[in-house]
């Protein structure tokens, strides 16, 4: 036969061998085939044999598509830079060197065996055992230490707790009295969620003396009694298990006895890093999905500690008592609630072999009904509204594996633009699966069953929350859905707006002043003239643009939001660089202003048009001052345009003051020749020439600069009520000015 196969492959050894032919796995991709007269029928039989089990395991695709999308391969990935030290939580003094007694009953560790051989037991006190587990610490560090900036931790330790509606309870379920859910918080400032954290972790650590420990597949790592109920059986693919000492709590006579809280992680999972045939991004996909069970469990511990629904401190945290929802969410399972708020969404292994993922899906939906099996035995599946009856699945690339343990990825992305770590790469194709509920659904579980999956294509983000009205008449005015046979200059124009969308969703300043990016400013607008058959159109496609910026400023307004609002700089060990994030943005903002003014100054913009392009500086001018201070005591920004802005604008009111014309005059030319002045500056200095402008009397000059100075005086009032803090002072310098402007005007009135 034409398709050479070695006595056994290195996958098949890894994974498992394949039914039909215990020489290969099936797992592996395929060589493409070449051009050839005549293809061997049986080996193309075998192809398809092993194709068609490919696409069975794995959702559709075929190991040689997934390899293309860069899913499966066996090159080297970059070696870990990751060098931020464990957090005090999940330090070697924490882990379990001796079984847990007499608060547990077991009475035995588990050994840990390489090749057939034992070397110790597994306990992060065995240095065998620390080496390979010490990237999951730190990666599960990482994301501990900032979890206090996302939304839902602040629910989870602030969030008011709620009884559960009895109309969301499905009519045979019993509902007990101490289920709640916790609803979202109005989040004030992240550093009280911060510091509410750290005494959290600190009341872990010596309050409730929190533990880990590792556990067998299959066995309850508490003891032989254990599960107290049948329906509480662990299974061989739990990956980890977060329990108290409840039992001995309460029938323990010890009167030196006190509560403590044990976390245990499932071996099997992390048992393949210490073979010897793993490639790079095995392992590393390993070390990964083990760090995100030990988050998960964290926050379970999490919230066996939180504040009851009176407010009250736990006295017993009882591991039995029902578990918590999440706002509206159908199921109650805090950490993949968690792990969904945290990364937008949740993550499925390849296959199930255990510590062998072989890959992992990036499921973008939660709850769902297929997530019930996540939940525990007393768990009910609430209604109204009822968990998600699909699934969409996106195949994880391997360079988020290995993004994720390079300290660039944490210090530049996930402290700059916060968590949803998926959102920073494209979502190639997909799949999305399909649930039909069986008709008895009164009680939970829900029966349901798996009826169809297709194909879904990349996943686009690009729009945001953008109306689908917008997103269409944007794409309409660059022709984008005709690019496959569109001229270079369309192309141009059409990836300049979507890099621009783009970068008003991240801290990327954009405006790089090159040819090309002039010139596709120009064909826009010129596209605009050309491309209408008549001026009413020209207008209309114009108003499609400015309801563009209209989106593109938004978000930047969201982004600043982001910044101010998360004081990640704060975080120890970690240096954030807040100062160049802002002067990112601020770049940003320059450039996006001059974007605009070219906008206003298009003959076909109508006057209502030209007043909203206005406003929308305005809005963008006081991003800027939210960006840069002009209290130069506090302010860091020492250099650049804004800094130079500020210091001409001092020493022009200043020369005002003094009735220094000629140097007014001098300052006004140096803002005016700065590039791409900002609105502020720009007011204060062509109020400054029309306070001292000496020209004719002519009765049409005059009330031509009259009518020209209240404009900008109605520009100065806008931007002056709803300034930043930190510019009222500097608003307070220039309303002199102001007075003066305004004198102007009556005196042209009363001419």
């Amino acid at each position: 036969m034409a398709l050479s196969i070695p006595s056994q492959s290195l996958n098949a050894i890894k994974y498992g061998p394949w039914s039909k032919d215990a020489r290969i796995s099936g797992l592996t991709p395929l060589t493409p085939l070449f051009p050839r007269a005549r293809v061997d029928p049986e080996e193309l039989a075998l192809r398809n044999q092993i194709e068609d089990f490919q696409r069975e395991k794995f959702e559709g695709f075929t190991s040689r598509e997934l390899a293309d999308m860069d899913v499966i391969t066996d090159r080297k990935l970059k070696d870990s830079t990751l060098e931020n030290p464990i957090m005090p939580l999940l330090r070697i003094q924490r882990w379990e060197l001796r079984p847990h007694q007499p608060d547990l009953t077991r009475n035995y560790m588990y050994p840990l065996m390489i090749d057939g051989e034992q070397h110790g037991d597994w306990s992060m006190h065995n240095p065998l055992v620390y080496e390979k587990m010490k990237p999951v610490l730190q990666l599960a560090t990482r994301t501990i230490i900032s979890m206090y900036t996302l939304p839902w931790f602040a629910a989870l330790i602030f969030g008011k707790r709620a009884p559960i509606d009895p109309a969301r309870v499905r009519p045979h379920d019993e509902l007990p009295d101490n289920t709640v859910s916790f609803l979202p918080y109005n989040i004030g400032h992240y550093d009280i969620v911060r510091a509410k954290m750290i005494q959290i972790f600190y009341d872990l650590e010596h309050v409730w003396n929190l533990k880990l420990g590792f556990m067998a597949p299959g066995e309850d790592p508490r003891g032989p009694e254990y599960p107290l109920d049948p329906d509480d059986k662990i299974e061989d693919d739990v990956y980890g298990l977060t329990v108290t000492n409840y039992s001995y709590m309460m029938y323990d006579t010890d009167v030196n006895r006190s509560w403590k809280l044990y976390i245990f992680l499932n071996y099997t999972q992390l048992d393949s890093l210490f073979r010897n045939d793993l490639t790079t991004t095995e392992r590393k996909t390993v070390e990964w999905a083990s760090a995100v069970t030990l988050v998960h469990e964290i926050v379970h511990a999490i919230n066996f500690v939180c504040p009851r629904i009176d407010g009250s401190p736990v006295q017993n945290p009882d591991d039995e008592n029902p578990p918590w929802f999440y706002d509206q969410e159908a199921l109650a399972e805090v950490g993949y609630s968690f792990e969904a708020a945290l990364n937008g969404g949740t993550v499925r292994a390849f296959i199930d072999k255990p510590g062998m993922p072989y890959g992992h899906w990036f499921q973008t939906v939660w709850p769902t009904v297929e997530g019930q099996h996540l939940c525990g035995s007393k768990s009910l599946t609430l209604t109204q509204p009822d968990p998600f009856t699909y699934q969409e699945e996106f195949p994880i690339p391997v360079s988020f594996y290995e993004d994720i343990q390079q300290r660039n990825f944490w210090e530049c992305v996930v402290h700059k633009f916060g968590h949803k770590l998926f959102h920073y790469r494209t979502l190639s194709h997909g799949t999305r699966i399909n649930f039909k509920i069986h008709r008895n659904n009164k009680q939970t579980p829900i029966k349901f069953a798996m009826i169809d999956t297709g194909g879904i294509g990349p996943v686009n983000h690009d729009y945001g929350g953008a109306p689908k009205v917008l997103v269409d008449r944007w794409l309409s005015v660059l022709r984008i859905r005709g690019m496959g046979t569109a001229p270079e200059t369309s192309k141009l124009a059409s990836n300049f707006g979507q890099a621009l969308l783009d970068s008003s969703l991240i801290d990327n300043s954009f405006w790089t002043k090159s040819q090309s990016q002039r010139q596709s400013v120009d064909i826009i607008f010129d596209h605009l003239r050309k491309e209408s058959r008549s001026i009413e159109e020209t207008v209309a496609r114009f108003g499609q643009l400015i309801d563009f910026i209209s989106i593109i400023l938004r978000n930047h307004e969201n982004t600043i939001d982001a910044l101010f609002g998360s004081v990640l700089v704060v975080v120890r060990g970690i240096e954030v660089p807040t100062e160049q994030r802002r002067k990112t943005l601020l770049s940003w903002n320059r450039g996006t202003g001059k974007f605009i003014n070219e906008c206003g100054q298009q003959e076909y913009a109508t006057p209502q048009q030209k007043q909203q392009l206005t406003e929308e500086l305005i809005a963008l001018e006081r991003c800027r001052m939210r960006l840069f201070s002009p209290d130069l005591v506090n302010e860091t920004i020492r250099s650049g345009p804004d800094f130079e802005e500020l210091r001409l604008l001092l020493w022009l009111r200043d020369s005002y003051l003094r009735d220094q014309v000629d140097a007014c005059d001098d300052y006004c030319n140096q803002l005016e020749n700065i590039d791409e002045c900002s609105l502020f500056p720009s007011l204060c200095a062509q109020l400054i020439r029309i306070s001292i402008y000496e020209g004719s009397e002519v009765s049409e000059d005059r009330i031509s600069t009259g009518t020209e100075l209240q404009n900008l005086i109605a520009v100065y009032e806008k931007l002056k009520s709803r300034c930043p803090e930190s510019w009222v002072d500097m608003f307070r310098v220039w309303d002199e000015v102001v007075g003066i402007a305004v004198e102007i005007i009556r005196g042209v009135r009363e001419m």
